[in-house]
Formats: C-alpha cells, sequence, structure tokens
C-alpha cells in the first residue's frame, strides 16, 4: 500500500552507533524503507557557513560539525547498504549571538533583530548547501 515506510528518530539516540543499530535492525524487521533523523538545531550541528561564524576552521564546534557530518555519513552508508533510505529533517533554524557579533548589520539600534528576509533565506541556503556538500 504504502510506497515508503519511515522510522523517525528524534532524541539524542541518533547520536549513539549503537542504539542506532539496535532501531535499524528493528526498521529492518519491520519492512521499514527509511530511517528519519531529525532535531530541531540538527543542521546547527552539521554546518556553519564560514561566512556566519567568527571561529576559525580548527575551533571545537568547527571540529565537532565534521565529526557529526562524517558520524551522519556513516550512518547513511550503513542503511544503504541495508536498503534502507535515510532523511534528515530540521524544523527551527537556530539563531546565536555569534550571529549576531559577527553581522551587526541585523540588530537595530534598540537591540530587535531585523527582519531581513534577503540574509534569512542566504543564511539557509548556505546551511543546506555546506550540508549536502558534507
Amino acid at each position: 500500500m504504502w510506497q515508503t515506510k519511515a522510522i523517525e528518530i528524534t532524541s539524542n539516540d541518533l547520536w549513539s552507533w549503537n542504539s542506532l543499530l539496535r532501531i535499524v535492525a528493528y526498521a529492518r524487521q519491520h519492512h521499514f524503507t527509511a530511517l528519519i533523523l531529525g532535531q530541531p538545531d540538527l543542521l546547527d550541528k552539521l554546518v556553519a557557513p564560514d561566512a556566519f561564524k567568527l571561529h576559525t576552521y580548527d575551533d571545537h564546534e568547527s571540529n565537532l560539525q565534521r565529526f557529526n557530518c562524517n558520524y551522519i555519513n556513516k550512518v547513511t552508508r550503513h542503511c544503504a547498504a541495508l536498503g534502507i533510505d535515510v532523511y534528515l529533517q530540521c524544523k527551527e533554524i537556530s539563531i546565536t549571538p555569534e550571529l549576531f557579533i559577527s553581522h551587526p548589520e541585523l540588530l537595530e539600534p534598540g537591540g530587535q533583530a531585523k527582519r531581513d528576509i534577503s540574509f534569512w533565506c542566504q543564511y539557509l541556503a548556505d546551511k543546506l548547501t555546506l550540508a549536502m556538500q558534507q
């Protein structure tokens, strides 16, 4: 009846290889065809385009993001070998103080964030592009 039967992980279990292996085994046993990995700040855990951050490539956050990207790629390869598709789900875009420090033009004189649609569209496009390149 359904072409796609998906199981979704939204807890921190998605970052535990052993938990993930159990979930994938369950998915396979019950004929799921897809695994959805979702967290509100998933994109932030994976990428931060250079134009929107203060730190260098070798800082802790960048190293953690590279590790997370490698982990997601490992999960994807494992699932692909078992015939399970993987989808990433991100429902929110985090806005950190660092973003406003590196782009003070986003703040009104009173400290309120400006509604600069073109900036936010570019910010999201850059994050998604970088995530897909990882």
